[in-house]
């Protein structure tokens, strides 16, 4: 399912992105983008996926004792945090598709350092985000008390 994931996503994203470039001359791609679409979706998942490595051998590393990790069961891992993977895909998708629209002369670098951090920047603004609410939830049930 995570397979499949990313490779409809390969397909369907940067097309889709190409194609809205028929529908209107204000956006910035276009069919001859293309094939450097495909590279920038292919290039942000491969950074993605050294974030994921090199935190899974860091999170091994400070192990004192076993205990369940992505480096001592890979699938397992996969299968049991199919959910949170579905999501950091989601958001991988997401900065794909705004970096593509933002910057469309993304060259590789940016493209692969970019994926290495969004699920760090997505985290760190979902917690605030959380924080946030739970602030505002506090000071809104003080008020009506």
């Amino acid at each position: 399912m995570l397979a499949a994931a990313l490779i409809a996503g390969g397909l369907v994203l940067p097309a889709a992105l190409a194609w809205i470039g028929t529908l209107s001359s204000q956006w910035p791609l276009h069919w001859q983008d293309l094939q450097r679409l495909i590279n920038g979706y292919v290039l942000i998942f491969l950074g993605s996926g050294a974030h994921l490595a090199i935190e899974a051998v860091k999170s091994a590393k400070a192990e004192t004792k076993p205990s369940f990790q992505a480096m001592n069961d890979w699938i397992l891992w996969l299968h049991v945090r199919q959910t949170p993977v579905l999501w950091g895909i989601a958001y991988v998708w997401l900065g794909y598709v705004l970096l593509s629209v933002g910057m469309p002369k993304l060259d590789w670098s940016a493209a692969f350092f970019a994926g290495y951090s969004i699920d760090s920047v997505t985290e760190v603004l979902l917690d605030r985000f959380q924080t946030t609410i739970k602030v505002k939830t506090q000071a809104l049930v003080a008020v009506t008390k």
